[in-house]
């Protein structure tokens, strides 16, 4: 769920949302997301004038060669990594974790891990957290209630969306789990949207609205936040858990 973006992305155009500045204003803003589903799901953004676009359609040039880089990863990573990924979209998560532009779109299930993102950096803009209900996502986009999607290759309902497809059908975001197989998963509590390069309408708020809130962090509030957050155990090292992220959560404690 990295924080910062490639340029240009989308850019919202809905009305603005309210607006938080402490980690205590941010609970009760989760605890009154109802989602009718019983589960939700958040995302921040450190500017808050960013769309929900994934990575990869945020240029015609990443769309052109989506499967290209995603074959180049697999060439160039496969010895070293301890244990390569077995199925399509293994790959595919796991050159999301690692900044390759892909399909996928980071969320997260634990709230704090969203908020982190969205203050991580101050990028001279607001922040935005996005709460999402994704079982009434799926139901909408799918037609019909499916709940959540595994992301397996044996799910004929996903194959659509693989960058190997052959079908360029457009079909709708859908709300997506995988395995819990790399740490950075793990540690930010990872689940995903998956979208279809066909599908026009490639920014999810402006078509999921009944099903997706946010809420807006003022830039002046960003650092007050962060170090609540740290207060609170949620910080680099927590959210990113390689060595070099300690070291350096480590060298600021003392900075």
């Amino acid at each position: 769920m990295a924080a910062v973006n490639p340029r240009p992305r989308s850019r919202t155009t809905t009305p603005p949302v309210p607006a938080f500045g402490s980690v205590a204003e941010f609970i009760e803003l989760v605890k009154a997301f109802n989602p009718s589903g019983g589960r939700a799901w958040f995302r921040g953004q450190v500017d808050a004038n960013w769309g929900l676009t994934p990575s990869v359609l945020r240029k015609q040039e990443w769309i052109d060669h989506e499967v290209d880089m995603l074959n180049r990863f697999k060439q160039l990573s496969v010895s070293r990594v301890s244990s390569p990924p077995s199925t399509n979209w293994a790959w595919v998560c796991l050159a999301q974790h690692h900044r390759l532009p892909t399909r996928l779109l980071d969320w997260s299930e634990n709230p704090l891990v969203a908020l982190y993102f969205a203050v991580e950096v101050d990028e001279r803009a607001p922040g935005k957290v996005f709460a999402m209900d994704p079982v009434s996502i799926n139901a909408a986009n799918y037609g019909s209630n499916v709940g959540l999607l595994l992301l397996t290759d044996d799910d004929d309902r996903l194959k659509n969306y693989l960058p190997t497809a052959a079908s360029s059908q457009a079909t709708k975001p859908l709300a997506v789990v995988a395995p819990q197989s790399f740490d950075r998963v793990v540690a930010q509590s990872g689940t995903f949207t998956v979208s279809h390069p066909a599908h026009v309408a490639n920014d999810m708020v402006a078509e999921s609205s009944s099903h997706i809130q946010s809420w807006t962090i003022p830039l002046t509030q960003k650092q007050s936040i962060r170090n609540e957050l740290y207060k609170l155990g949620v910080n680099e090292a927590s959210v990113y858990p390689d060595l070099d992220r300690i070291s350096t959560m480590i060298r600021n404690e003392v900075a």
